[in-house]
């Protein structure tokens, strides 16, 4: 449905500016490009065309590679197509209708679906490969049209509960390999539990099919060079979380990356320190609790928002075009740096492009500036290993964290051991607080951890 949506997402426009210079042609007034926006979305293709092209998520980008637009390349309504020539004419009729503005009777709907159904199925089976998530490889839509699929490939599959496995080694006969690419360093699969239970099987479910491979002894491969992050971050996890088997491509070091050279500029000039990366030490942080029980600092999110002012006033994400992320893992604290973050976008505008998320929806996704709130003060929760590493291995050209190293280096159970590692490689990055200095932002109103 969503794909067939961006497939028609330009006839739907049309047929928009169709109607309404119809409804207008009385009084002779120049039809005007309706607004995309959700109010005056007219069907079920316009709603699907808002999530994918408006909603704020950088991940929805590059349309032209996605199965819509591939159809319209099929069918010759946009360039770049084969030459295969298939008989398409009863689409492009329909599509013809559809953009015009002619009324549609329901068994002309139902025509003008049941094209776009074989368009749709015509260029799955032309493919020469298709990229899509686990459940869409398992549509029966899919599954019916692509059957001489040979080799797959899952990518994350370490995050990949097995079930979901499943339909990928059952639907695809004649499938000769089956490569997984995923980190088991990284997050595993998840399960929830309702109230106070707890799955007995919880153990097996967050087990991916890649990490039972590989506990079985089924050979596997380590790439050892990273392309990501300057040497500087990089550091931090492959230290910390690889056991130093991490290499550098040239291409991360600072001299070849501007924008790393600006980062660095900045951090000299209003740190004292010239490197990639800032650890910034508050005084006497407080770990508190939510309303609905989860973690968060005061003294961590001030912090965020004057690490964050401070880039914005630099010209970081507007002069310096460039991706900034604010990752936290607890839901607690991104809420209360979300209304801080609302707040600063009354005063500079730009910060309502600023990422913010927990650390389990950005793996796999990278930005050039991170600050990272890991927000443990008495104890790192459920920061351990894995989770960690996704929060630091974000991070391309910037790297800054909010901690307490005292707290971090002086806790002393056993969970804690990788918060105290990559304490530990922090050290030489750190900056105190200015003594005597009132810790507080404009941006900050402690009266939210009261609601």
């Amino acid at each position: 449905m969503a794909e067939q949506a961006i497939a028609l997402r330009d006839a739907e426009r049309e047929r928009k500016v169709a109607l309404l210079a119809a409804s207008t042609k009385t009084s002779q007034t120049t039809p005007r490009v309706p607004s995309t926006s959700a109010s005056t979305s007219s069907s079920p293709e316009s709603s699907i065309i808002l999530a994918y092209c408006r909603v704020p998520d950088e991940r929805v980008q590059n349309l032209e590679l996605s199965l819509g637009y591939r159809m319209l390349q099929m069918a010759g309504i946009k360039p770049g197509g084969p030459s295969l020539s298939p008989d398409l004419g009863a689409f492009h009729e329909w599509y013809d209708k559809y953009r015009a503005g002619e009324k549609f009777e329901p068994n002309d709907w139902d025509e003008f679906h049941t094209a776009t159904d074989n368009l749709m199925a015509f260029t799955i089976k032309h493919a020469a490969a298709v990229c899509a998530t686990a459940a869409g490889a398992a549509d029966a839509t899919f599954v019916k049209n692509y059957q001489a699929a040979e080799p797959v490939v899952v990518d994350e599959a370490a995050r990949l509960p097995e079930y979901q496995h499943w339909p990928l080694l059952g639907l695809f006969p004649n499938v000769v390999g089956k490569i997984l690419v995923g980190d088991p360093n990284q997050l595993h699969p998840m399960t929830e539990s309702k109230g106070d239970s707890i799955n007995p099987f919880e153990r097996q479910v967050e087990m991916s099919l890649q990490e039972r491979l590989q506990t079985l002894g089924f050979e596997s491969a380590f790439f050892t060079t990273q392309y990501r992050a300057v040497p500087d971050i990089a550091a931090i996890y492959n230290n910390a979380c690889y056991e130093s088997r991490l290499t550098n491509d040239e291409s991360t070091h600072v001299t070849a990356r501007p924008l790393a050279q600006d980062i660095v500029s900045h951090n000299e000039q209003r740190y004292d320190r010239s490197t990639s990366v800032i650890f910034y030490n508050p005084p006497d942080p407080k770990e508190e609790y939510t309303f609905n029980g989860s973690k968060c600092c005061a003294q961590y999110a001030t912090i965020v928002l004057k690490i964050l002012e401070g880039l914005l006033l630099a010209g970081f994400g507007s002069d310096k075009p460039c991706s900034i992320a604010i990752l936290t893992p607890y839901q607690g604290q991104e809420r209360i740096l979300r209304i801080a973050k609302a707040k600063m976008a009354e005063k500079y505008g730009v910060a309502a492009n600023v990422i913010l998320e927990t650390a389990g929806k950005v793996q796999g996704i990278e930005y050039d500036i991170v600050i990272v709130d890991p927000v443990a003060v008495k104890s790192p929760g459920f920061l351990d290993k894995n989770r960690l590493n996704v929060l630091f291995s974000q991070a391309k050209s910037g790297l800054y964290v909010v901690g307490h190293y005292r707290s971090w280096i002086w806790m002393w159970k056993d969970d804690s051991l990788p918060l105290w590692t990559i304490a530990k490689e922090l050290k030489k990055y750190q900056v105190d607080w200015p003594a005597g200095q009132t810790l507080a932002s404009e941006f900050f109103d402690p009266s939210v951890l009261d609601d």
